[in-house]
């Protein structure tokens, strides 16, 4: 965990570092494809989304942070939803005011159309997307994180980063499962954890496809995996795009939504994440 947060913390102050080196440099010509659209930018309110889950319902579930940019922490204040044509932003659970974060990362079950919502402490709050409220909740007394999981049946919970605990839903056994890994991990379809790319996210209806980007210093670019080889997805809002942690599909799994932040510029960038979405990615 603390690797981690030190990971994270390196990679802001590379990417300052950087920026203040290489301010005004940008190549003449960069284009942003035409695929891309901004579902929720900084400038719109006063909070820094992150942690986008892409429902079946058509909404998109997100974290946002109110204290500064969510780094390296991984925490917010607020869970959220607004739909992927960018209307009907809504606050579900938190609040607004700079208070210490809540909420840490989420995670999306498509068979049952639930999110698990890790929280900074206190228990996994389970949410249905279906419903819109909270229907369970599982004790994290060791305060696990901050990657989470669910697995395939979605019985239970993967939680962790290096070392990954299952805790079943219901009777919250939490028992030792895997290692993991420091840049995140997927689950495959027989339960056990893909680790072998940098924060990878399965196409929900083809796991032979998958989007995941690079570890550190700086993810500054996006890859799709198929059974034909890896492609560089031109995904970058700008011409230095640093990307944050996972991506999340589509229902159809034809686009996708993340995080990400102006990396360099003049003057220096505030390091602000936004939500984005890249359509046609197949």
């Amino acid at each position: 965990m603390k690797r981690v947060k030190r990971l994270a913390a390196w990679a802001v102050w590379v990417g300052v570092w950087v920026g203040l080196g290489l301010s005004g440099c940008s190549p003449k010509g960069f284009e942003r494809n035409p695929n891309l659209k901004e579902l929720k930018g900084t400038s719109d309110d006063d909070y820094y989304p992150f942690s986008p889950i892409w429902a079946d319902n058509g909404k998109v579930y997100y974290l946002a942070s109110y204290s500064n940019y969510p780094f390296p922490e991984c925490s917010a204040q607020a869970f959220r939803s607004i739909r992927a044509d960018g209307t009907g932003d809504t606050l579900l659970l938190g609040d607004t005011a700079y208070l210490p974060g809540s909420f840490r990362l989420l995670a999306y079950h498509k068979p049952t159309g639930r999110i698990a919502i890790l929280q900074v402490e206190g228990p996994i709050l389970i949410w249905d997307t279906w419903t819109d409220s909270i229907v369970d909740s599982v004790p994290n007394h060791q305060h696990l994180g901050p990657f989470i999981r669910w697995c395939p049946d979605g019985t239970a919970l993967l939680v962790g980063d290096e070392s990954i605990w299952k805790v079943s839903i219901g009777d919250s056994v939490y028992s030792f499962y895997s290692s993991g890994s420091e840049c995140g991990f997927e689950v495959n379809s027989d339960g056990s954890l893909y680790t072998e790319l940098p924060w990878p996210s399965f196409c929900p209806i083809d796991s032979s496809t998958l989007a995941f980007s690079e570890c550190i210093p700086l993810v500054e670019n996006l890859f799709l995996r198929t059974p034909a080889g890896d492609t560089r997805l031109d995904a970058n809002p700008w011409e230095y795009t640093a990307f944050y942690l996972f991506v999340s599909w589509s229902p159809d799994c034809e686009a996708i939504v993340f995080s990400a932040y102006m990396s360099r510029g003049e003057p220096a960038p505030p390091f602000w994440p936004e939500l984005w979405i890249l359509e046609d990615v197949r």
